[in-house]
């Protein structure tokens, strides 16, 4: 056993004790990407390996970033992840403050604190800018070059040439959800048109299928992985 799959396996054993060390392993197995060989994603590993997303996995290793980072000054070891994650929303300076003002609070009242405490300690949280599309990439060839075929991403990433296959039929996805929006506009016309009574939703229905075909094209690529827009 070569030495990232032995490491794997033992990250692999903490995880599967329980042992509260699940963020830490889940960290180091992301950071190292101890994945790559069996899983090639971050996100397949969580799904294959654990059956949860890559997006619970995040919010385990966020929480233990802010235990890790407000436990040497407040007694946060009892804290479950959801209540860290609200904790760590506040500004980095307030978070031990905040944390120590809740639960002497809650001790006051004889109480276990709830993630909703924290919470409304925090108060609102204002929603980070969406960062700007990056611009299209620029290819430039020589006057005698043959123009090759080129594809990129909904965020203009550049798709490898082993999805051009799968990025060749993303027009006709725009082609299918174009004409079943057309159908059911015209279905929703006769609906309410006369002797439409025999029509019960069904524009709408072909207006979500319409939306489900739409977010099931191809989007995102990740190496030589593609994900949809759903």
């Amino acid at each position: 056993m070569n030495k990232v799959a032995n490491r794997l396996e033992q990250l692999e054993a903490e995880i599967e004790s329980g042992c509260g060390e699940i963020a830490k392993a889940l960290t180091a197995i992301r950071d190292g990407k101890l994945y790559v060989d069996g899983y090639g994603t971050f996100e397949a590993y969580c799904k294959q390996r654990w059956n949860f997303t890559d997006r619970h996995a995040r919010n385990l290793i966020d929480a233990e970033q802010v235990r890790a980072k407000i436990g040497t000054i407040v007694p946060v070891r009892g804290l479950n992840s959801l209540q860290l994650l609200e904790i760590g929303k506040a500004p980095v300076k307030q978070q031990a403050q905040i944390a120590a003002e809740v639960i002497e609070q809650c001790e006051a009242e004889n109480r276990k604190p709830t993630a909703k405490d924290f919470k409304k300690k925090v108060g609102p949280v204002e929603a980070k800018p969406k960062p700007e599309p990056k611009p299209p990439k620029e290819k430039v060839f020589k006057a005698d070059a043959k123009m090759r075929e080129m594809y990129v991403d909904a965020e203009n990433n550049e798709v490898p040439e082993s999805l051009y296959p799968v990025w060749r039929d993303v027009a006709a996805f725009h082609t299918i959800h174009t004409i079943l929006r057309d159908a059911a506009a015209k279905v929703q016309i006769m609906e309410h048109g006369p002797g439409g009574d025999f029509l019960d939703g069904e524009g709408d229905q072909l207006l979500a299928l319409a939306e489900v075909i739409f977010a099931s094209r191809p989007y995102l690529v990740s190496g030589d992985e593609w994900s949809c827009a759903r």
